[in-house]
């Protein structure tokens, strides 16, 4: 470009790029010494205003220091708005204090008022350990044990008698316990509980069920109860989600 008079190479390798291109150019090659950090171009397309930089910078990440600001704004807003209110507050309770020496009527209305007022602060912190504990409920501990159970007669194969079913909450993750028996052999029971494995692990459970169930089928066939027939007692544990 006839325009080009001096080229400017930034970055750890500036140095050795700028000996091999010198011979090659016939302007000279500046080595910016100042952006040897291989994040100088980012932080300097961040330090650029707002309507220069928008062609470098995403809009969504514009929109995202915008909503930053805007909420510190609010904030501070919020912190003035309290601070006024403690100040307007004492105000008028010096004032009426100062009243009530004149008046005893004001005192005795100052007292009530007073009395009130902290049975108000007291119900609105017992409200707020109730809205607290709402939250707590309605994030971590949803009805999902009468979900699971209401649902269970659905996966339940038809070669299975359910007797007990149970599904807790445990370190974060929900836990069931399911047991019952099947019908006829102990062959049979095998591929009763692969369906039942089965249906838990579609959606929306996605439950994976441990091989507990397996190696209790694999003693009672070592026991020699292969050609015994009539129920046979089973028990499945797993996680749901």
């Amino acid at each position: 470009h006839r325009g080009v008079t001096r080229f400017a190479l930034m970055g750890v390798e500036a140095k050795s790029a700028a000996e091999v291109l010198q011979p090659h150019v016939k302007f000279p090659l500046d080595i910016d010494t100042s952006a040897l950090d291989p994040y100088f171009w980012a932080k300097t397309v961040a330090g650029m205003p707002n309507e220069v930089s928008s062609n470098f910078i995403p809009k969504t990440v514009q929109r995202t220091a915008v909503r930053k600001k805007a909420v510190r704004a609010a904030s501070w807003l919020a912190v003035a708005a309290s601070l006024c209110a403690i100040v307007v507050t004492a105000w008028v309770e010096v004032l009426l204090h100062e009243q009530s020496k004149l008046d005893p009527e004001i005192d005795r209305s100052i007292i009530e008022l007073t009395a009130k007022r902290e049975s108000l602060q007291q119900l609105e912190s017992e409200l707020g350990n109730l809205n607290a504990r709402l939250a707590q409920l309605s994030a971590r501990h949803p009805a999902i044990p009468a979900w699971f159970l209401s649902r269970l007669g659905e996966m339940v194969p038809d070669a299975a008698v359910l007797r007990s079913a149970e599904l807790a909450l445990e370190n974060g993750q929900w836990v069931f316990e399911i047991e019952g028996a099947t019908s006829p052999t102990l062959a049979a029971s095998a591929e009763t509980l692969a369906q039942f494995e089965s249906k838990l692990a579609e959606q929306p459970w996605s439950a994976s069920v441990s091989d507990d169930w397996r190696m209790e089928w694999l003693d009672q066939l070592r026991s020699g109860q292969a050609a015994k027939t009539g129920l046979l007692g089973f028990r499945l544990i797993g996680r749901v989600f």
